[in-house]
Protein backbone atom coordinates (compact mmCIF):
# COMPACT_ATOMS: atom_id res chain seq x y z
CA UNK A 1 0.00 0.00 0.00
CA UNK A 2 1.30 3.40 -0.95
CA UNK A 3 1.78 5.59 2.14
CA UNK A 4 -0.15 8.84 2.38
CA UNK A 5 1.76 11.94 1.44
CA UNK A 6 1.23 15.54 2.38
CA UNK A 7 -1.02 17.22 -0.17
CA UNK A 8 0.60 19.84 -2.29
CA UNK A 9 -0.08 23.43 -1.38
CA UNK A 10 0.44 25.76 -4.34
CA UNK A 11 4.04 26.90 -4.20
CA UNK A 12 3.99 29.58 -6.87
CA UNK A 13 3.66 32.26 -4.19
CA UNK A 14 5.49 32.68 -0.90
CA UNK A 15 3.52 32.16 2.30
CA UNK A 16 2.07 35.39 3.69
CA UNK A 17 4.36 37.17 6.17
CA UNK A 18 3.06 37.54 9.73
CA UNK A 19 1.80 41.08 9.36
CA UNK A 20 -0.18 40.05 6.29
CA UNK A 21 -1.65 37.14 8.22
CA UNK A 22 -2.98 39.57 10.82
CA UNK A 23 -4.26 41.87 8.08
CA UNK A 24 -6.05 38.98 6.36
CA UNK A 25 -7.80 37.92 9.56
CA UNK A 26 -8.88 41.49 10.31
CA UNK A 27 -10.18 41.92 6.75
CA UNK A 28 -12.17 38.70 6.99
CA UNK A 29 -13.59 39.93 10.30
CA UNK A 30 -14.63 43.15 8.57
CA UNK A 31 -16.39 41.11 5.87
CA UNK A 32 -18.22 39.15 8.57
CA UNK A 33 -19.48 42.34 10.16
CA UNK A 34 -20.66 43.78 6.85
CA UNK A 35 -22.62 40.59 6.24
CA UNK A 36 -24.14 40.49 9.74
CA UNK A 37 -24.24 44.03 11.21
CA UNK A 38 -27.57 43.58 12.98
CA UNK A 39 -27.40 44.26 16.73
CA UNK A 40 -28.59 41.55 19.10
CA UNK A 41 -30.86 39.74 19.17
CA UNK A 42 -29.90 38.02 15.92
CA UNK A 43 -32.09 35.59 14.06
CA UNK A 44 -31.69 32.68 16.50
CA UNK A 45 -30.02 34.34 19.47
CA UNK A 46 -33.16 34.50 21.70
CA UNK A 47 -33.66 30.81 20.95
CA UNK A 48 -30.16 29.89 22.20
CA UNK A 49 -29.15 32.53 24.72
CA UNK A 50 -32.42 32.51 26.64
CA UNK A 51 -31.81 28.81 27.23
CA UNK A 52 -28.43 29.68 28.74
CA UNK A 53 -30.09 32.03 31.22
CA UNK A 54 -32.75 29.48 32.13
CA UNK A 55 -30.10 26.78 32.62
CA UNK A 56 -28.38 28.76 35.38
CA UNK A 57 -31.50 30.50 36.73
CA UNK A 58 -34.70 28.39 36.61
CA UNK A 59 -36.63 31.39 37.96
CA UNK A 60 -36.09 33.07 34.58
CA UNK A 61 -39.33 32.60 32.60
CA UNK A 62 -40.64 29.70 34.73
CA UNK A 63 -43.26 27.54 33.05
CA UNK A 64 -42.20 28.49 29.52
CA UNK A 65 -42.83 25.45 27.29
CA UNK A 66 -39.71 25.91 25.20
CA UNK A 67 -37.24 26.79 27.95
CA UNK A 68 -38.30 23.89 30.13
CA UNK A 69 -37.96 21.31 27.35
CA UNK A 70 -34.86 19.03 27.24
CA UNK A 71 -31.66 20.46 25.78
CA UNK A 72 -30.67 19.44 22.23
CA UNK A 73 -27.34 21.32 22.15
CA UNK A 74 -25.93 20.33 25.50
CA UNK A 75 -22.30 21.33 24.84
CA UNK A 76 -23.38 24.88 24.04
CA UNK A 77 -25.19 25.09 27.38
CA UNK A 78 -22.54 23.28 29.45
CA UNK A 79 -19.75 25.54 28.23
CA UNK A 80 -21.48 28.89 27.95
CA UNK A 81 -24.29 28.93 30.52
CA UNK A 82 -22.00 30.22 33.32
CA UNK A 83 -21.52 33.42 31.29
CA UNK A 84 -25.25 34.06 31.53
CA UNK A 85 -24.83 34.49 35.29
CA UNK A 86 -22.61 37.54 34.89
CA UNK A 87 -23.66 39.09 31.56
CA UNK A 88 -26.79 40.57 30.12
CA UNK A 89 -28.07 39.17 26.85
CA UNK A 90 -26.63 41.90 24.61
CA UNK A 91 -23.15 41.66 26.10
CA UNK A 92 -23.19 37.87 25.87
CA UNK A 93 -24.36 38.00 22.25
CA UNK A 94 -21.69 40.49 21.16
CA UNK A 95 -18.96 38.65 23.04
CA UNK A 96 -20.07 35.37 21.52
CA UNK A 97 -20.20 36.82 18.03
CA UNK A 98 -16.81 38.52 18.21
CA UNK A 99 -14.98 35.52 19.68
CA UNK A 100 -16.74 33.15 17.29
CA UNK A 101 -16.03 35.42 14.29
CA UNK A 102 -12.38 35.77 15.31
CA UNK A 103 -11.87 32.02 15.42
CA UNK A 104 -13.88 31.54 12.24
CA UNK A 105 -11.80 34.21 10.46
CA UNK A 106 -8.62 32.47 11.61
CA UNK A 107 -9.93 29.07 10.51
CA UNK A 108 -11.09 30.46 7.17
CA UNK A 109 -7.75 32.11 6.49
CA UNK A 110 -5.91 28.87 7.25
CA UNK A 111 -8.18 27.01 4.84
CA UNK A 112 -7.86 29.70 2.18
CA UNK A 113 -4.06 29.82 2.51
CA UNK A 114 -4.01 26.07 1.88
CA UNK A 115 -5.55 26.84 -1.52
CA UNK A 116 -3.86 30.16 -2.35
CA UNK A 117 -1.16 31.30 0.12
CA UNK A 118 -1.26 34.89 -1.03
CA UNK A 119 -2.18 38.06 0.94
CA UNK A 120 -5.72 39.49 0.64
CA UNK A 121 -7.10 36.47 -1.19
CA UNK A 122 -8.68 35.03 1.97
CA UNK A 123 -10.80 38.15 2.46
CA UNK A 124 -11.82 38.18 -1.21
CA UNK A 125 -12.79 34.52 -0.99
CA UNK A 126 -14.75 35.15 2.23
CA UNK A 127 -16.73 37.92 0.53
CA UNK A 128 -17.48 35.71 -2.48
CA UNK A 129 -18.51 32.80 -0.28
CA UNK A 130 -20.81 34.84 1.96
CA UNK A 131 -22.36 36.57 -1.04
CA UNK A 132 -23.00 33.15 -2.53
CA UNK A 133 -24.59 31.89 0.68
CA UNK A 134 -26.75 34.99 0.99
CA UNK A 135 -28.08 34.85 -2.57
CA UNK A 136 -27.73 31.17 -3.40
CA UNK A 137 -28.90 29.22 -0.36
CA UNK A 138 -31.58 26.66 -1.06
CA UNK A 139 -32.67 25.58 2.41
CA UNK A 140 -31.98 28.71 4.44
CA UNK A 141 -28.59 27.83 5.91
CA UNK A 142 -26.14 30.60 6.83
CA UNK A 143 -22.62 30.86 8.24
CA UNK A 144 -22.37 34.34 9.76
CA UNK A 145 -25.58 35.83 11.10
CA UNK A 146 -25.53 35.53 14.87
CA UNK A 147 -24.17 33.44 17.71
CA UNK A 148 -25.38 29.89 18.23
CA UNK A 149 -24.16 26.29 18.38
CA UNK A 150 -23.75 25.72 14.65
CA UNK A 151 -21.56 28.81 14.13
CA UNK A 152 -19.04 27.34 16.58
CA UNK A 153 -19.30 23.94 14.87
CA UNK A 154 -18.46 25.47 11.47
CA UNK A 155 -15.14 26.76 12.85
CA UNK A 156 -14.05 23.16 13.40
CA UNK A 157 -15.43 22.04 10.05
CA UNK A 158 -13.16 24.61 8.37
CA UNK A 159 -10.18 23.42 10.42
CA UNK A 160 -11.03 19.82 9.60
CA UNK A 161 -11.18 20.57 5.89
CA UNK A 162 -7.77 22.23 6.05
CA UNK A 163 -6.34 19.19 7.83
CA UNK A 164 -7.77 17.00 5.09
CA UNK A 165 -6.25 19.18 2.37
CA UNK A 166 -2.86 18.50 3.98
CA UNK A 167 -3.64 14.77 4.23
CA UNK A 168 -3.71 15.01 8.02
CA UNK A 169 -6.64 12.64 8.17
CA UNK A 170 -6.52 12.03 11.90
CA UNK A 171 -6.72 15.74 12.64
CA UNK A 172 -9.60 16.04 10.18
CA UNK A 173 -11.61 13.42 12.09
CA UNK A 174 -10.79 15.03 15.41
CA UNK A 175 -11.87 18.47 14.23
CA UNK A 176 -15.09 17.06 12.77
CA UNK A 177 -15.67 15.27 16.09
CA UNK A 178 -15.36 18.58 17.95
CA UNK A 179 -17.78 20.14 15.44
CA UNK A 180 -20.23 17.30 16.17
CA UNK A 181 -19.93 17.96 19.90
CA UNK A 182 -21.15 21.51 19.33
CA UNK A 183 -23.71 20.62 16.65
CA UNK A 184 -24.24 16.95 15.89
CA UNK A 185 -25.42 17.37 12.30
CA UNK A 186 -22.94 20.01 11.09
CA UNK A 187 -20.03 17.85 12.14
CA UNK A 188 -21.75 14.52 11.53
CA UNK A 189 -22.59 15.16 7.88
CA UNK A 190 -19.02 16.37 7.30
CA UNK A 191 -17.80 13.02 8.63
CA UNK A 192 -20.15 11.18 6.25
CA UNK A 193 -18.93 13.20 3.25
CA UNK A 194 -15.27 12.70 4.06
CA UNK A 195 -15.75 8.97 4.64
CA UNK A 196 -17.43 8.77 1.24
CA UNK A 197 -14.55 10.61 -0.42
CA UNK A 198 -12.05 8.35 1.32
CA UNK A 199 -13.83 5.24 0.04
CA UNK A 200 -14.02 6.57 -3.50
CA UNK A 201 -10.61 8.14 -3.92
CA UNK A 202 -8.17 7.76 -1.06
CA UNK A 203 -8.48 4.35 0.63
CA UNK A 204 -5.46 2.99 -1.23
CA UNK A 205 -3.24 5.88 -0.17
CA UNK A 206 -4.62 6.25 3.35
CA UNK A 207 -5.34 3.07 5.27
CA UNK A 208 -8.25 2.77 7.65
CA UNK A 209 -5.90 1.55 10.37
CA UNK A 210 -3.83 4.73 10.07
CA UNK A 211 -7.00 6.83 10.49
CA UNK A 212 -8.38 4.81 13.38
CA UNK A 213 -6.85 6.94 16.17
CA UNK A 214 -8.45 10.08 14.79
CA UNK A 215 -11.77 8.34 14.20
CA UNK A 216 -11.83 7.02 17.75
CA UNK A 217 -10.82 10.30 19.36
CA UNK A 218 -13.17 12.34 17.17
CA UNK A 219 -15.98 9.86 17.75
CA UNK A 220 -15.51 9.99 21.50
CA UNK A 221 -15.57 13.79 21.49
CA UNK A 222 -18.65 13.86 19.28
CA UNK A 223 -20.65 11.95 21.89
CA UNK A 224 -20.99 15.20 23.87
CA UNK A 225 -23.28 16.44 21.11
CA UNK A 226 -24.68 13.20 19.73
CA UNK A 227 -25.87 11.53 22.94
CA UNK A 228 -28.03 14.46 24.19
CA UNK A 229 -29.61 14.68 20.73
CA UNK A 230 -30.36 10.95 20.69
CA UNK A 231 -31.71 11.10 24.24
CA UNK A 232 -34.51 13.41 23.09
CA UNK A 233 -36.28 10.48 21.44
CA UNK A 234 -35.06 7.62 23.65
CA UNK A 235 -37.78 5.51 25.24
CA UNK A 236 -40.56 7.40 23.44
CA UNK A 237 -43.63 5.61 22.11
CA UNK A 238 -43.18 4.96 18.37
CA UNK A 239 -46.49 6.60 17.46
CA UNK A 240 -45.66 9.75 19.42
CA UNK A 241 -42.18 9.85 17.93
CA UNK A 242 -43.62 9.58 14.40
CA UNK A 243 -46.17 12.33 15.05
CA UNK A 244 -43.46 14.61 16.45
CA UNK A 245 -41.22 14.03 13.43
CA UNK A 246 -44.03 15.00 11.06
CA UNK A 247 -44.77 18.15 13.06
CA UNK A 248 -41.08 19.10 12.98
CA UNK A 249 -40.49 18.36 9.29
CA UNK A 250 -43.71 19.30 7.53
CA UNK A 251 -45.25 21.93 9.81
CA UNK A 252 -42.41 23.78 11.52
CA UNK A 253 -39.33 23.48 9.32
CA UNK A 254 -40.23 22.48 5.75
CA UNK A 255 -37.96 25.25 4.41
CA UNK A 256 -35.00 23.44 6.02
CA UNK A 257 -36.11 19.82 5.88
CA UNK A 258 -38.79 19.27 3.22
CA UNK A 259 -38.43 21.99 0.59
CA UNK A 260 -40.66 20.24 -1.95
CA UNK A 261 -43.58 20.88 0.40
CA UNK A 262 -43.11 24.62 -0.01
CA UNK A 263 -45.09 26.57 -2.65
CA UNK A 264 -43.94 26.15 -6.26
CA UNK A 265 -42.84 29.78 -6.57
CA UNK A 266 -40.66 29.40 -3.47
CA UNK A 267 -39.06 26.25 -4.85
CA UNK A 268 -38.45 27.83 -8.27
CA UNK A 269 -36.81 30.94 -6.82
CA UNK A 270 -34.55 29.06 -4.39
CA UNK A 271 -33.63 26.41 -6.96
CA UNK A 272 -32.74 29.05 -9.55
CA UNK A 273 -30.52 30.97 -7.16
CA UNK A 274 -28.81 27.89 -5.81
CA UNK A 275 -28.32 26.41 -9.29
CA UNK A 276 -26.64 29.62 -10.41
CA UNK A 277 -24.00 29.31 -7.69
CA UNK A 278 -23.64 25.56 -8.33
CA UNK A 279 -23.16 26.08 -12.07
CA UNK A 280 -20.54 28.75 -11.42
CA UNK A 281 -18.73 26.32 -9.13
CA UNK A 282 -18.94 23.62 -11.80
CA UNK A 283 -17.54 25.98 -14.44
CA UNK A 284 -14.63 27.00 -12.22
CA UNK A 285 -13.97 23.36 -11.37
CA UNK A 286 -13.88 22.46 -15.05
CA UNK A 287 -11.33 25.22 -15.66
CA UNK A 288 -9.26 24.01 -12.72
CA UNK A 289 -9.29 20.39 -13.90
CA UNK A 290 -8.22 21.46 -17.38
CA UNK A 291 -5.34 23.44 -15.89
CA UNK A 292 -4.22 20.44 -13.83
CA UNK A 293 -4.35 18.11 -16.80
CA UNK A 294 -2.36 20.54 -18.92
CA UNK A 295 0.31 20.69 -16.21
CA UNK A 296 0.12 16.91 -15.69
CA UNK A 297 -0.59 17.46 -11.99
CA UNK A 298 -2.55 15.17 -9.67
CA UNK A 299 -6.17 16.08 -9.12
CA UNK A 300 -6.23 14.39 -5.72
CA UNK A 301 -3.34 16.51 -4.48
CA UNK A 302 -4.95 19.79 -5.52
CA UNK A 303 -6.47 21.72 -2.63
CA UNK A 304 -9.04 23.63 -4.66
CA UNK A 305 -10.29 20.45 -6.31
CA UNK A 306 -10.59 18.72 -2.96
CA UNK A 307 -12.83 21.46 -1.60
CA UNK A 308 -14.99 21.09 -4.70
CA UNK A 309 -15.27 17.36 -4.02
CA UNK A 310 -16.48 18.13 -0.49
CA UNK A 311 -19.11 20.42 -2.02
CA UNK A 312 -20.12 17.70 -4.46
CA UNK A 313 -20.52 15.37 -1.48
CA UNK A 314 -22.86 17.90 0.12
CA UNK A 315 -24.79 18.11 -3.16
CA UNK A 316 -25.16 14.33 -3.17
CA UNK A 317 -26.62 14.46 0.33
CA UNK A 318 -29.08 17.12 -0.80
CA UNK A 319 -30.10 15.05 -3.82
CA UNK A 320 -30.67 12.06 -1.54
CA UNK A 321 -32.87 14.27 0.63
CA UNK A 322 -34.93 15.36 -2.37
CA UNK A 323 -35.23 11.74 -3.52
CA UNK A 324 -36.49 10.70 -0.08
CA UNK A 325 -39.05 13.48 -0.01
CA UNK A 326 -40.27 12.78 -3.56
CA UNK A 327 -40.41 8.97 -3.46
CA UNK A 328 -42.00 8.84 0.00
CA UNK A 329 -44.50 11.60 -0.69
CA UNK A 330 -47.44 9.36 0.20
CA UNK A 331 -45.68 7.92 3.25
CA UNK A 332 -45.27 10.98 5.50
CA UNK A 333 -44.35 9.06 8.64
CA UNK A 334 -41.42 7.28 7.04
CA UNK A 335 -40.43 10.38 5.08
CA UNK A 336 -40.37 12.57 8.20
CA UNK A 337 -38.33 10.01 10.14
CA UNK A 338 -35.59 10.35 7.51
CA UNK A 339 -35.89 14.01 6.52
CA UNK A 340 -35.53 15.25 10.10
CA UNK A 341 -31.75 14.84 9.81
CA UNK A 342 -31.21 18.00 7.70
CA UNK A 343 -30.00 16.54 4.40
CA UNK A 344 -29.74 20.06 2.96
CA UNK A 345 -27.77 21.61 5.82
CA UNK A 346 -24.26 21.62 4.32
CA UNK A 347 -24.95 22.22 0.65
CA UNK A 348 -25.86 25.88 1.19
CA UNK A 349 -22.41 26.54 2.69
CA UNK A 350 -20.22 24.00 0.87
CA UNK A 351 -21.10 25.00 -2.69
CA UNK A 352 -20.46 28.77 -2.25
CA UNK A 353 -17.29 27.92 -0.30
CA UNK A 354 -15.96 25.76 -3.13
CA UNK A 355 -16.98 28.38 -5.69
CA UNK A 356 -15.08 31.09 -3.84
CA UNK A 357 -11.90 29.06 -3.34
CA UNK A 358 -11.85 27.82 -6.93
CA UNK A 359 -12.28 31.41 -8.10
CA UNK A 360 -9.37 32.80 -6.12
CA UNK A 361 -7.25 29.87 -7.33
CA UNK A 362 -8.12 30.82 -10.91
CA UNK A 363 -7.26 34.46 -10.24
CA UNK A 364 -3.93 33.45 -8.72
CA UNK A 365 -3.14 31.33 -11.78
CA UNK A 366 -3.99 34.22 -14.09
CA UNK A 367 -1.76 36.56 -12.10
CA UNK A 368 1.09 34.03 -12.20
CA UNK A 369 0.75 33.84 -15.97
CA UNK A 370 0.51 37.65 -16.17
CA UNK A 371 -2.68 37.44 -18.19
CA UNK A 372 -4.11 40.74 -19.34
CA UNK A 373 -7.60 39.87 -18.09
CA UNK A 374 -6.54 39.88 -14.45
CA UNK A 375 -7.87 43.41 -13.72
CA UNK A 376 -11.21 42.58 -15.34
CA UNK A 377 -11.50 39.31 -13.42
CA UNK A 378 -10.63 40.99 -10.12
CA UNK A 379 -13.11 43.79 -10.81
CA UNK A 380 -15.84 41.24 -11.56
CA UNK A 381 -15.20 39.43 -8.28
CA UNK A 382 -15.19 42.66 -6.28
CA UNK A 383 -18.30 44.08 -7.95
CA UNK A 384 -20.27 40.84 -7.59
CA UNK A 385 -19.48 40.25 -3.93
CA UNK A 386 -19.45 43.95 -3.07
CA UNK A 387 -22.85 44.61 -4.62
CA UNK A 388 -24.54 41.75 -2.77
CA UNK A 389 -22.94 42.49 0.58
CA UNK A 390 -23.10 46.27 0.14
CA UNK A 391 -26.80 46.21 -0.73
CA UNK A 392 -27.61 44.25 2.40
CA UNK A 393 -25.45 46.47 4.59
CA UNK A 394 -27.06 49.60 3.13
CA UNK A 395 -30.51 48.17 3.87
CA UNK A 396 -29.45 47.70 7.48
CA UNK A 397 -28.06 51.25 7.71
CA UNK A 398 -31.41 52.58 6.50
CA UNK A 399 -33.30 50.43 9.02
CA UNK A 400 -30.93 49.39 11.85
CA UNK A 401 -33.22 46.88 13.55
CA UNK A 402 -32.21 43.60 15.17
CA UNK A 403 -33.20 40.59 13.07
CA UNK A 404 -35.34 39.04 15.81
CA UNK A 405 -37.21 42.31 16.33
CA UNK A 406 -38.14 42.72 12.66
CA UNK A 407 -41.40 40.68 12.87
CA UNK A 408 -42.67 42.90 15.72
CA UNK A 409 -43.51 46.22 14.09
CA UNK A 410 -43.19 49.04 14.83
CA UNK A 411 -40.09 48.09 16.75
CA UNK A 412 -40.12 51.15 19.00
CA UNK A 413 -43.56 50.27 20.35
CA UNK A 414 -42.55 46.63 20.73
CA UNK A 415 -39.48 47.52 22.80
CA UNK A 416 -41.54 49.93 24.88
CA UNK A 417 -44.16 47.33 25.76
CA UNK A 418 -41.48 44.73 26.57
CA UNK A 419 -39.70 47.22 28.82
CA UNK A 420 -42.90 47.84 30.75
CA UNK A 421 -43.51 44.11 31.13
CA UNK A 422 -39.98 43.52 32.44
CA UNK A 423 -40.18 46.26 35.07
CA UNK A 424 -43.84 46.22 36.09
CA UNK A 425 -44.99 42.59 36.14
CA UNK A 426 -44.06 39.68 38.44
CA UNK A 427 -41.08 37.65 37.25
CA UNK A 428 -43.16 34.46 37.24
CA UNK A 429 -46.02 35.96 35.22
CA UNK A 430 -47.20 33.92 32.21
CA UNK A 431 -48.01 35.76 28.98
CA UNK A 432 -50.07 35.08 25.91
CA UNK A 433 -48.12 36.84 23.14
CA UNK A 434 -48.36 37.33 19.35
CA UNK A 435 -47.69 34.16 17.37
CA UNK A 436 -44.98 35.66 15.14
CA UNK A 437 -42.93 37.40 17.82
CA UNK A 438 -39.51 35.95 18.58
CA UNK A 439 -37.83 38.33 21.01
CA UNK A 440 -40.34 38.68 23.87
CA UNK A 441 -38.40 36.50 26.33
CA UNK A 442 -35.19 38.36 25.40
CA UNK A 443 -36.59 41.84 26.09
CA UNK A 444 -39.40 41.22 28.59
CA UNK A 445 -37.86 38.24 30.46
CA UNK A 446 -41.24 36.58 30.98
CA UNK A 447 -42.57 33.16 30.03
CA UNK A 448 -44.90 32.54 27.07
CA UNK A 449 -47.60 29.95 26.58
CA UNK A 450 -46.41 29.22 23.04
CA UNK A 451 -44.68 31.00 20.17
CA UNK A 452 -44.04 29.83 16.63
CA UNK A 453 -40.29 30.43 16.66
CA UNK A 454 -39.43 28.61 19.88
CA UNK A 455 -40.15 24.97 19.18
CA UNK A 456 -39.03 22.23 21.60
CA UNK A 457 -36.81 19.49 20.21
CA UNK A 458 -38.15 16.51 22.16
CA UNK A 459 -41.09 14.45 20.92
CA UNK A 460 -43.52 15.27 23.73
CA UNK A 461 -42.64 18.94 23.54
CA UNK A 462 -43.12 19.06 19.77
CA UNK A 463 -46.59 17.55 19.93
CA UNK A 464 -47.55 19.81 22.83
CA UNK A 465 -46.18 22.84 20.95
CA UNK A 466 -48.35 22.07 17.92
CA UNK A 467 -51.40 21.46 20.11
CA UNK A 468 -50.95 24.77 21.91
CA UNK A 469 -50.25 26.66 18.72
CA UNK A 470 -53.50 25.45 17.17
CA UNK A 471 -55.51 25.86 20.34
CA UNK A 472 -54.34 29.43 20.87
CA UNK A 473 -54.11 30.80 17.35
CA UNK A 474 -56.91 29.02 15.49
CA UNK A 475 -60.59 29.76 16.22
CA UNK A 476 -61.87 27.21 18.71
CA UNK A 477 -58.66 25.23 18.41
CA UNK A 478 -59.82 23.84 15.05
CA UNK A 479 -56.74 22.84 13.03
CA UNK A 480 -58.66 23.31 9.77
CA UNK A 481 -59.29 26.98 10.47
CA UNK A 482 -56.92 29.77 9.32
CA UNK A 483 -54.59 31.45 11.78
CA UNK A 484 -56.05 34.42 13.62
CA UNK A 485 -54.39 37.74 12.85
CA UNK A 486 -54.07 38.60 16.53
CA UNK A 487 -55.01 37.27 19.94
CA UNK A 488 -57.87 39.75 20.13
CA UNK A 489 -59.67 38.01 17.29
CA UNK A 490 -60.27 35.03 19.58
CA UNK A 491 -62.65 37.13 21.65
CA UNK A 492 -62.73 37.66 25.40
CA UNK A 493 -64.54 34.44 26.38
CA UNK A 494 -62.05 32.28 24.48
CA UNK A 495 -59.08 34.17 25.93
CA UNK A 496 -60.44 33.63 29.44
CA UNK A 497 -60.79 29.91 28.72
CA UNK A 498 -57.15 29.76 27.63
CA UNK A 499 -56.08 31.81 30.64
CA UNK A 500 -57.77 29.36 32.97
CA UNK A 501 -56.21 26.35 31.24
CA UNK A 502 -52.63 27.64 30.96
CA UNK A 503 -52.39 29.93 33.98
CA UNK A 504 -52.11 33.07 31.85
CA UNK A 505 -51.67 36.28 33.82
CA UNK A 506 -51.42 38.82 30.98
CA UNK A 507 -52.27 39.05 27.29
CA UNK A 508 -50.06 41.06 24.93
CA UNK A 509 -51.66 41.92 21.61
CA UNK A 510 -52.39 44.85 19.31
CA UNK A 511 -55.23 47.35 19.42
CA UNK A 512 -56.76 45.90 16.24
CA UNK A 513 -59.23 43.63 18.06
CA UNK A 514 -59.90 44.97 21.58
CA UNK A 515 -60.71 42.62 24.45
CA UNK A 516 -63.09 43.31 27.32
CA UNK A 517 -60.35 42.97 29.91
CA UNK A 518 -58.58 45.46 32.20
CA UNK A 519 -55.80 47.33 30.39
CA UNK A 520 -52.57 47.21 32.36
CA UNK A 521 -50.51 49.23 29.85
CA UNK A 522 -50.65 50.25 26.22
CA UNK A 523 -48.97 52.39 23.59
CA UNK A 524 -49.86 53.34 20.02
CA UNK A 525 -49.64 49.74 18.75
CA UNK A 526 -49.62 47.23 21.59
CA UNK A 527 -51.70 46.65 24.67
CA UNK A 528 -51.23 44.48 27.75
CA UNK A 529 -54.44 43.12 29.27
CA UNK A 530 -54.48 41.74 32.78
CA UNK A 531 -56.45 38.57 33.44
CA UNK A 532 -58.76 39.17 36.43
CA UNK A 533 -58.06 36.87 39.36
CA UNK A 534 -60.88 35.30 41.31
CA UNK A 535 -60.97 36.48 44.88
CA UNK A 536 -60.34 33.69 47.41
Amino acid sequence: MKPATTAKIPDDFARPPKWWIAADILLVLAVFYLVAPSPPPGVNEPHYLCRLRHAVDPTYCPGDLFLESPEAHATFVWVLAPLARVMDFETLAWLGRLVNWAFMAWAWCRLSWAVVPRPLFAALAAALMLAGIAEGNFAGEWLVKGFEAKTIAYVFVLLGLRAWLLNKWNWAWIHFGIASAWHALVGGWSVVILLGLWLVGWRREQSFAAMLPGLLIGGAISLAGVLPALALSAGIDAELKSEAAQVYVFERLPHHLAPLHKPAIWIAERATRHSTVAMLMALLLAVRLRTLRSANESIRDDSATRIALYAIGAMVLAMIGLAIEFTLWNHPALSASLLRYYWFRLVDVAVPMAMALLWIRLLADMMADKQRYVPAMLALMLVLSGTIIGTRFYAFVKNPVADSDVPSKPVGDWLDICQWVRTETPTDAMFLTPRGGSSFKWHAERGEVVTYKDVPQNAEGLVEWRRRLYEVFKPGGDATQPWVGGVGELGTPRVLELADKYGIDYVLTTHSSPLSLPVAYDNATYVVYEIPKDEP
